[in-house]
């Protein structure tokens, strides 16, 4: 295998693949990036833990075809801290060693694993699927994966339903104590109507930051034991999670449930918030919303730290309600909401209370309140 690349571009990719390299596999073919030359001008790069694989394809000068494994770590530093000018990389197949060759008298050698070791990563499969821009689709991502589980004790809650019906992507994600569904009409083309998968959050932050600033079209296949995301030259495969998704519609309250409703400036309640969390604690992260005539009272305390106590205007109509949230929780749902206000509706002290547009439900926030103890309820 002998190739020149502009480092550059060669760093580029780079960026992108090694994040799917495994870190301390006792494989030491996941520990790498796969590099095949193909006669005239294409380069392949791909990584993989089994888990997750990134691949992509970008020009280089061919003279030699071949194919290597190289340690994705070392191979990224090394070229991270090449000048920007042409690299030539030579590999001796005899023993797998690739030698970074650049200006008259510099090189760097690395010793590699034979291709063959390499996994093959799973074939690209359809039985449903959708195309979106890529803004869209980082937009929505956004917009429920931070409810996400962090906890080990049901696997399922880790990933981010998605679900398309009558060409309307319903996508969620639960928690514990909170629960995040986005709908969006999509314009662009789908297959498979009235199917769902359950993606990893890992998968989708790896997509948000594959995808870059500039705004392009995303290609996404699903079947039963894997998802595809397609930019261009660039594809991500994910093995989905297994198990069964909670039937979140039954943790969203009815509309005759409500007996408490605020409208409040969505910018003016954040900002609230984020003053009320200056004076939490990690063992006490509670903030109180008492509704008044003329707005609501926001209030936190901590005998470490001090308190805090704002008025912010606000629409209220229904129950005189005085209830404490999780902080951060309410942080989380404000800092998604696109809307310039928000609408906070409530069905009881220790019940659910539900953030969403005010003339939408294409985004629902449903939060718990905590007890009078400081503990969340659960959905």
């Amino acid at each position: 295998m002998d190739i020149r690349i502009n480092q550059d571009q060669f760093m580029q990719s780079l960026q992108v693949v090694h994040r799917a390299a495994a870190s301390k596999s006792s494989m030491p073919v996941l520990n790498g990036i796969y590099l095949r030359a193909t006669a005239p001008n294409l380069l392949y790069l791909a990584a993989t833990d089994l888990e997750i694989g990134v691949s992509l394809t970008m020009e280089a000068e061919v003279r030699e075809e071949g194919a290597i494994v190289l340690p994705a770590r070392i191979l990224t530093e090394a070229v991270r801290r090449l000048p920007n000018a042409p690299l030539d990389i030579t590999v001796d197949m005899t023993n797998f060693k690739a030698q970074l060759t650049w200006g008259a008298r510099s090189s760097f050698d690395i010793h590699g694993v034979e291709p063959e070791q390499f996994p093959t990563l799973p074939e690209e499969k359809e039985e449903w699927g959708m195309t979106m821009n890529s803004d869209t689709l980082k937009k929505i991502i956004m917009q429920v994966i931070f409810a996400t589980s962090q906890s080990d004790r049901r696997p399922i809650l880790a990933g981010v339903l998605f679900a398309l019906e009558d060409r309307i992507l319903t996508v969620a994600a639960v928690d514990y104590a909170r629960l995040v569904v986005r709908r969006i009409k999509l314009q662009g083309r789908i297959s498979g109507d009235g199917q769902r998968s359950v993606i990893p959050a890992r998968i989708l932050n790896e997509v948000m930051r594959s995808m870059g600033s500039e705004d392009r079209e995303v290609e996404i296949k699903l079947c039963n034991s894997h998802a595809f995301f397609t930019m261009r030259d660039l594809t991500i495969s994910a093995r989905l999670l297994e198990g069964q998704f909670p039937a979140y519609d039954q943790f969203i309250p009815a509309e005759e449930k409500y007996i408490s409703h605020m409208v409040i400036n969505t910018e003016e309640f954040l900002q609230a918030a984020d003053r009320m969390s200056l004076v939490s604690t990690d063992d006490d992260r509670t903030v109180r919303i008492q509704m008044q005539d003329q707005g609501v009272l926001v209030s936190a305390s901590t005998p470490q730290l001090g308190e805090a106590r704002e008025e912010i205007a606000a629409n209220c109509t229904g129950e005189a309600m005085d209830l404490h949230f999780n902080v951060k929780y309410l942080q989380e749902g404000l800092r998604h909401m696109e809307e310039e206000t928000v609408a906070v509706n409530l069905t009881g002290k220790e019940s659910a209370a539900t953030l969403t547009f005010p003339d939408s439900e294409d985004f629902v926030y449903v939060i718990m309140p905590l007890r009078s103890e400081g503990e969340e309820s659960a959905v």
